[in-house]
């Protein structure tokens, strides 16, 4: 007997096909499957007329010739095929009907969750003084700061604050905005961006349970916001992520070619998306401008406080059913007609 949890691990590994988000998707899917599998059914239908033979006896009906498409043939020898066909239909339908067990056709809906735990990690180092986003005035910090106050929260949402030093502004709570009043205050030393350990520290605020190989899975996500000017190397950032079970995000704020003032000197602020190549490339996106940086900010946290339910659109049953359908219906066809 074969072992049971071992089984259900190994369909819970197979991957679902690619979602189909909209209710339109579906329904052009499934007509168009069904429309598939009704002119198979017609065609091997109309390439063997409807016959009778009006006989019941086996010896005579084996010996009955017909006419048929203009050709004489032998009626048994006519059946065969058509019953192989409508077998192969019915055949097919049970594979689509097993099949689809394993790979479900898949949409996706999306609603807030208010349980959802964020951290943002934000930079206010030196170099997000840097304005180089076009014709605003707005640093880096100044527009990212606009970007949080203009976002509301499903969940509990924490705020970190960090460059030389490090410092938790707000402890994960529920907050209906961040309510950061003063855009260009500090709550650390300017001078440096100490960036991995800041990332620890907001991995560390998050709930947690332990997960089959007993290391401690994060419940929430972070969101990283910084220009990637910092002191912590692509090293250190990817042992964090390697080292921990979490979701994590960033977002590059500012453009290659900035600098800011330091002693009336220009420094040189290039943003470092580079820095990040530990972390899925879909979940660090770079935002070159105010408005940019105010939308990213908005649909990322949106998307770390929502619930995203996965649900079967079952076409691939659908589908399975109305060929085992006219599989069966064609079997029976036959089987009706040779009675005759």
């Amino acid at each position: 007997m074969p072992n049971l949890p071992v089984v259900q691990e190994m369909f819970e590994q197979v991957q679902h096909l690619p979602s189909i988000e909209t209710p339109v998707a579906l329904v052009g899917s499934l007509a168009t499957a069904s429309a598939a599998a009704l002119m198979t059914w017609r065609r091997h239908g109309q390439s063997s007329e409807a016959f009778a033979v009006h006989s019941t006896n086996p010896e005579l009906l084996e010996q009955t010739i017909i006419a048929v498409d203009g050709k004489v043939a032998d009626a048994r020898m006519i059946g065969r095929p058509n019953r192989l066909a409508g077998g192969l239909m019915a055949l097919a339908g049970l594979g689509m009907l097993v099949g689809s067990q394993t790979g479900h056709l898949t949409y996706e809906t999306s609603s807030a969750d208010s349980g959802a735990n964020t951290i943002v990690l934000l930079d206010t180092s030196s170099s997000m003084d840097t304005k180089d986003l076009g014709s605003t005035n707005d640093s880096r910090l100044q527009a990212s700061v606009k970007g949080l106050q203009a976002t509301n929260f499903n969940g509990n949402v924490g705020l970190v604050e960090f460059a030389s030093t490090i410092k938790t502004r707000l402890p994960l709570a529920k907050h209906e905005n961040l309510g950061i009043n003063n855009q260009t205050a500090r709550t650390v030393n300017s001078n440096g961006g100490q960036l991995a350990e800041a990332l620890q520290l907001s991995i560390d605020q998050l709930p947690g349970h332990v997960g089959k190989d007993n290391k401690t899975i994060r419940d929430g996500s972070v969101v990283v916001i910084t220009d990637g000017t910092v002191d912590s190397s692509k090293q250190d950032i990817k042992n964090v992520v390697d080292n921990n079970n979490v979701d994590l995000k960033v977002i590059v704020t500012g453009t290659p070619g900035g600098t800011y003032k330091k002693a009336g000197q220009n420094v040189d602020s290039a943003i470092q998306p580079e820095l990040f190549g530990a972390i899925k490339a879909g979940n660090v996106t770079v935002a070159n401008n105010e408005s940019k940086i105010e939308s990213a900010i908005q649909e990322t946290i949106h998307n770390t406080t929502t619930n995203k339910t996965e649900r079967d659109w079952q076409i691939a049953d659908g589908v399975g059913v109305i060929l085992l359908a006219a599989g069966i219906a064609r079997v029976n066809w036959q089987m009706a007609i040779k009675k005759v």
